[in-house]
């Protein structure tokens, strides 16, 4: 009885780990080898990420990270309702300009946790006149052309106008 009672409390940080999110099997072991710390490790430890399958109205929209690799099949690509928006752009070459442009379509992929990631956006710049292809990360600002109003999140904002 003593011994189940002892495996039972040794297994404790396996349980909360578990209710977080993270891996049982992992956790037990870590309680089982050093059960003072990992009890303190798991109580402060916060919920682990979980693969949910989202649905693409409500997922999760970040801006690309340069330091995750990833290759050109995983890219993705989605057509934009119509929309005019300003934004503050920094080219190759540091220049920093303000464009009014129409997006049309955004390169994007879906990294391990789930969270769309764009890379790219087709529009048509009406500074140069011509369809122009712009690097999401160098987009600094961006407002709505037509109510003036600030983006905060412009990768949500633009997901949430795609075309369905």
């Amino acid at each position: 009885m003593g011994l189940i009672l002892i495996l039972l409390m040794l297994s404790l940080p396996g349980i909360i780990a578990a209710v977080k999110g993270r891996s049982f099997f992992l956790w037990l072991i870590y309680g089982w080898l050093l059960f003072p710390v990992a009890m303190i490790h798991v109580l402060f430890a916060r919920t682990g990420a979980q693969k949910i399958v989202h649905d693409w109205n409500t997922i999760e929209v970040a801006p690309p990270n340069p330091r995750q690799p990833r290759t050109k099949q995983e890219i993705t690509t989605v057509e934009i309702h119509r929309t005019r928006i300003i934004i503050d752009y920094e080219d190759g070459a540091g220049e920093a300009t303000q464009r009014t442009i129409v997006p049309q379509k955004l390169d994007f992929y879906v990294n391990k946790d789930n969270v769309v990631i764009i890379t790219d956006i087709h529009a048509y710049c009406e500074l140069r006149r011509a369809p122009r292809q712009f690097k999401y990360s160098r987009i600094q600002g961006a407002a709505d052309a037509e109510t003036g109003e600030d983006i905060p999140n412009l990768g949500a904002w633009l997901w949430s106008h795609r075309a369905r």
